[in-house]
């Protein structure tokens, strides 16, 4: 009886391992279609992705902010350039190109020549020859600072004390000297005024000294050599023999740091700029003349600048110096 159940349970184990049975819940379909039936895309998809961007468009969209980063990046070189050339003919203007001014246009009568000197940059700030109260041997000299006269700039630049003249007179038609015309060198505080002047040849010059102390001048030329004392409270006349070819040096021997520049010319064609770094120069003949620019700071500031002159004509002109070379 027990080997016929035996043989029973044998038979059952053997269906169950044939036929495949396990629970219910893993032999349930998990619905999985046949090969043949199941649609693939994928591919469709790729192709209609590669097929869509144009050229100047990216293969995949750019987030908001990556669009916002962009688009500065692409339109700044274009704003960029046209600002630069228009502020270029600003920043270097061409003097030579600038509209004549008023005085110019409007000029009637015999040429002049007229303009300004400025300085290029800051002017250097030279402290005083002699301090005020310092101690000197004429306490004349010490009532008021003394300046240095060697860069005189006004606020805006303008450069005095230059000499503008013509280089070489014309052989004919040279006016003569005015005979009311009073030409007067004087010292005073132990300064000579004015510090640069242009004197006629063959006139008179009166030299002055309105100091309790006796003075005297020293002219240094290289064609005129003039010495002589000036009495306390006196006066002397000079006349200059020849032409300069540049403003002589003029000192005083009894106060060393006094200092002046005199021009003899043989014409009235020269002027020396103004505290404003202004100068004009009149009645100019007609034709083309040369004239000088020089500074005793600098030398020349200019050795040849040309000016054609003609009746109702007014030529302006504008010159720079370096500031560094004021104070060489």
């Amino acid at each position: 009886m027990l080997n016929r159940k035996h043989n029973q349970i044998l038979i059952l184990l053997s269906l169950v391992i044939v036929t495949g049975c396990a629970p219910k819940a893993d032999r349930e379909s998990t619905n999985v279609k046949p090969a043949s039936e199941v649609d693939i895309s994928v591919g469709e998809v790729a192709v209609e992705e590669e097929e869509t961007p144009t050229p100047s468009e990216p293969a995949t969209a750019p987030s908001s902010t990556e669009t916002a980063t962009a688009t500065p990046k692409e339109s700044a070189p274009a704003e960029a350039a046209p600002k630069k050339e228009m502020a270029k003919p600003a920043a270097t203007p061409v003097a030579a190109e600038a509209p004549a001014s008023k005085a110019a246009a409007n000029h009637t009568g015999p040429a002049k020549f007229f303009g300004r000197v400025s300085v290029k940059g800051t002017a250097p700030s030279l402290p005083p020859l002699l301090e005020k109260g310092a101690e000197t041997k004429d306490a004349i000299c010490a009532e008021t600072a003394v300046p240095n006269e060697k860069a005189v700039v006004s606020k805006d630049g303008g450069l005095a004390n230059v000499f503008v003249y013509m280089k070489r007179a014309p052989k004919t038609g040279i006016p003569a000297p005015k005979e009311d015309e009073v030409v007067e060198i004087d010292q005073k505080g132990c300064v000579f005024l004015p510090h640069a002047k242009i004197v006629r040849v063959g006139q008179p010059v009166l030299l002055k000294n309105s100091d309790p102390v006796a003075h005297n001048v020293n002219v240094k030329g290289f064609q005129n050599s003039y010495n002589n004392v000036v009495t306390a409270n006196g006066s002397t006349e000079h006349t200059f023999e020849f032409v300069e070819g540049t403003p002589a040096l003029t000192g005083c021997d009894f106060h060393t740091f006094m200092t002046a520049y005199i021009l003899p010319l043989d014409h009235p064609w020269g002027a020396v700029t103004d505290e404003n770094g202004n100068f004009e120069i009149t009645d100019l003949p007609d034709g083309t003349w040369t004239f000088v620019l020089w500074h005793e700071a600098v030398g020349y500031v200019e050795r040849s600048v040309k000016v054609e002159a003609a009746q109702n004509t007014a030529v302006e002109m504008k010159f720079e110096v370096n500031a560094s070379k004021l104070s060489q």
